[in-house]
Parts: C-alpha cells; structure tokens; sequence
C-alpha cells in the first residue's frame, strides 16, 4: 500500500506542474497578443498622419497651380518671377466655408478666389486640427502648420512648397 499511496503523491505533483506550465505559456501568449495590439495601434496612426500629409499636399499643390497661371512676371536686368497679390499669412478660421469656386474674371478677383479655394481645401482636410496657420509668399513659397490633439497629447504638423522651382 505504501507503493500505492507514493505513486499518488508522485502524479498529484505532476499534476501541479502540467498547471503552472499552461499558465505560464498563457501569459505568455497575452503579452504576444498585447504587443501585436500595440503594432496596429500605432500602425493605425502612423497612416492617419500620412493621410492629413497628403491632403495638404494636395490643397497646397492646387493652390500652386493657381499660382503658376496667375504670375506676377516683371522685366528686369533678369527676368523675376513674383506672385504679387497671392501674399497672405494668418490664422485660418476653421469654422469657415468648404465650398470650391470657380475662379474667373481679373487678375485680382482670380488671386482671392484661388486663396479662398486653398483655405476651404485646408478645412476640409484637416476637420481635426486646433490650429492651423499657413503663409504664402511673393517668392512663391507656400507654408502650412497644423496641430491636432489626440486626447491629451498635441502634435504639430508642416508642409512646404517653394512654388515654381
């Protein structure tokens, strides 16, 4: 009987260990599992910001190509060429209009109406951002800042385009 009563001992500690062996692999596993949550998350917001990239991108560009068949070109010892009257830094209310104009009619009527269009594309992409401020430069150098806030955390944002070069 004590052979018994020993081999009875012998599989209850057995028993014991097969337990802590699955319950170390489970944890295990959950911390694989919470770091493949991680990836994604900040997968996740790694495509997010390339996606508010590329839609200033792309306000930015329309608003060169405006610029581009609307220049200021003055005859000098060198030929220079401005973009006279598309200057203008600030701001943006982002409360403002979203809708696109066609733009027609003199010089001066096209330069709002394509700085209007830039500013309702701005808003548009970014409906997110607490801030947004852009320059635009007689030199044709085009700025945009932008900060957006994800909960407590704020990040800040540029794009820049040197128009004509």
């Amino acid at each position: 009987m004590k052979k018994n009563k020993k081999n009875i001992l012998n599989n209850k500690r057995v028993q014991g260990a097969t337990l802590l062996e699955v319950l170390v692999s489970v944890f295990i596993m959950a911390f694989g599992i919470m770091a493949l949550m991680l990836a994604q998350l900040k997968s996740v917001g790694t495509v997010r910001e390339a996606e508010m990239q590329t839609r200033v991108a792309q306000a930015v560009q329309n608003l060169a190509e405006g610029m581009l068949s609307n220049p200021d070109i003055r005859t000098q010892p060198q030929d220079v060429t401005r973009y006279t009257g598309y200057e203008k830094s600030g701001n943006l209310n982002l409360s403002g209009s979203t809708n696109i104009t066609k733009c027609s009619g003199a010089r001066a009527s096209v330069i709002n109406c394509h700085r209007d269009n830039f500013e309702a594309d701005l808003r548009r992409a970014l409906p997110g951002a607490s801030t947004i401020t852009y320059t635009i430069g007689k030199d044709g150098t085009v700025t945009v800042a932008w900060k957006e806030v994800n909960d407590n955390d704020t990040f800040d944002f540029s794009y820049s385009l040197q128009v004509g070069s």
